[in-house]
């Protein structure tokens, strides 16, 4: 959903993108998560997710992923995932951009905070998640990782695949091989001959 797009044409929109784009790409996001477009968030409701993935059950082949908001609630989130999961869906993000403007100092009441300040929030929504819906479905990791470290942490805690977007900002392209690099080095310390064998080891170690 854009800005322009009418409330009334929401589903028929993402159904056309979907069938659109789905033959270009590895992947496809399902963004109701974005503070930056009106009422786009009101999109974050049982209701509207289980029409919306009913849809993309008929309409590709293609992976079509939800991405959520950190400012959910944990129990509100994992309800919305658990029903995307139930009607098709091939994962979940966690987390976007947060509204909650207290984390920076003099911040703007306007678009959403990103990187370190988001960390915390972040990875609590995500690992809220990870604990019910590990070993079910895909989970992507995103927010305030910015070293091998961060990233190790959400691949720990369940996270198959992990982004990064304001740190290459701050650190530049680089920042990929040195968090390569930085894995290697914590897998070899935990004694895992693979990334592979990582993922979800927090959970799976209890």
């Amino acid at each position: 959903k854009n800005k322009a797009a009418p409330k009334e044409r929401t589903l028929e929109d993402y159904a056309y993108l979907i069938e659109t784009l789905g033959d270009v790409c590895d992947y496809l996001v399902v963004n109701v998560s974005s503070p930056n477009t009106p009422e786009l968030r009101n999109l974050q409701n049982e209701h509207f997710i289980r029409k919306l993935f009913a849809i993309v059950r008929t309409s590709t082949r293609t992976p079509v992923l939800l991405k959520i908001a950190p400012d959910l609630d944990s129990t509100s989130a994992l309800r919305l995932c658990a029903a995307a999961c139930s009607e098709g869906a091939s994962g979940i993000v966690a987390t976007n951009t947060t509204t909650d403007y207290t984390l920076l100092r003099n911040a703007k009441s306007v678009g959403g905070i990103s990187g370190q300040a988001l960390r915390e929030r972040s990875y609590a929504v995500f690992s809220s998640i990870a604990e019910e819906l590990y070993g079910q479905t895909v989970l992507i990791a995103v927010g305030g990782i910015d070293s091998g470290a961060e990233a190790y942490r959400r691949i720990k805690a369940g996270a198959s695949l992990v982004q990064v977007y304001t740190a290459l900002i701050y650190k530049g392209p680089s920042l990929i091989k040195k968090i390569n690099e930085e894995l290697l080095v914590l897998l070899e310390k935990d004694g895992f001959s693979s990334i592979g064998e990582a993922v979800g080891a927090g959970w799976e170690n209890r």
